[in-house]
C-alpha cells in the first residue's frame, strides 16, 4: 500500500517566515525569508524521506496544499444562507 504525507504549505510558510530574520532580502528590497525558510524545509523533508526509506519505507507520495482566503470561500459557497 502506498504512504502518501499531506503537507500544510501556510503553516510551512507561517513557521519559516517566523523564524528567520527580516533583514534576508534581495538587492531591490524584497524580503525573501520566507521563501528560503520554506524550500529550506521542503528539502529536509524530502532527505529525511529518502534517507528513512534505506530501513523502512517513509512515502510514496507527497502533496503540498495552500488554503485560500477564509471569507472568499463563504462568499462562494455560502452566499444564499448570509442574513
Amino acid at each position: 500500500m502506498a504512504k502518501v504525507l499531506l503537507l500544510d504549505g501556510n503553516s510551512l510558510t507561517y513557521r519559516a517566515f517566523f523564524a528567520l530574520p527580516t533583514d534576508m532580502e534581495t538587492a531591490d528590497g524584497q524580503v525573501t525569508n520566507a521563501v528560503f525558510g520554506f524550500t529550506s524545509m521542503l528539502l529536509n523533508l524530502i532527505n529525511v524521506a529518502n534517507e528513512s526509506r534505506k530501513n523502512l519505507p517513509f512515502v510514496d507520495y507527497f502533496f503540498l496544499t495552500f488554503f485560500g482566503d477564509k471569507t472568499l470561500k463563504e462568499k462562494n459557497y455560502y452566499s444564499d444562507h448570509l442574513c
